[in-house]
């Protein structure tokens, strides 16, 4: 209880997008890799903030970066989906850039972009990692997964 935290790629991001605006009050933080929320914005009205972290690469020809359809369902770009629950949270509108990280195995220095929004409730903040080059399923770094947990894991909401 205070600590349930969700993580998943691709259709397990959509899960975990879902759950989050369903069971909100459940959920202490979520995480997704190259999976986004529902296409309307009006179909997700989460009880209170949901810590999120949205890991999307911007070569995904799975889920687009910049959002599109799939099965005739149409789903929003990283950035929306990032800017929603930030709205839904209660966050600033515009996100601020910080140090970039380097995430893919190829090595090539710092290719994420790293975005989070300001003014967020406790326990309601919202990330945006942006891996410039990265693929639907990219080639991580052994131990990437560390930067996602301790993130996720910096929200408690244990009574």
């Amino acid at each position: 209880e205070g600590r349930i935290y969700l993580m998943g790629h691709s259709n397990g991001g959509f899960m975990s997008y879902t759950t989050s605006c369903r069971a909100a009050e459940r959920i202490t933080a979520m995480m997704s890799l190259a999976g986004t929320t529902f296409d309307m914005a009006s179909d997700c009205d989460p009880s209170q903030p949901v810590g999120i972290l949205h890991v999307h690469g911007t070569l995904d020809e799975t889920i687009l970066y910049e959002g599109g359809s799939l099965f005739g369902e149409g789903y929003p770009s990283a950035e929306d989906t990032a800017e929603r629950w930030a709205s839904y949270n209660g966050c600033q509108d515009t996100p601020n850039q910080e140090a970039a990280r380097s995430l893919l195995a190829t090595g090539g220095g710092d290719e994420t972009e790293v975005y989070t929004y300001p003014g967020c409730p406790d326990g309601g903040g919202v990330s945006l990692w942006k891996i410039e080059g990265g693929s639907h399923i990219p080639g991580m770094k052994r131990g990437w997964v560390r930067g996602p947990l301790e993130h996720l894991f910096a929200y408690d909401r244990t009574p």
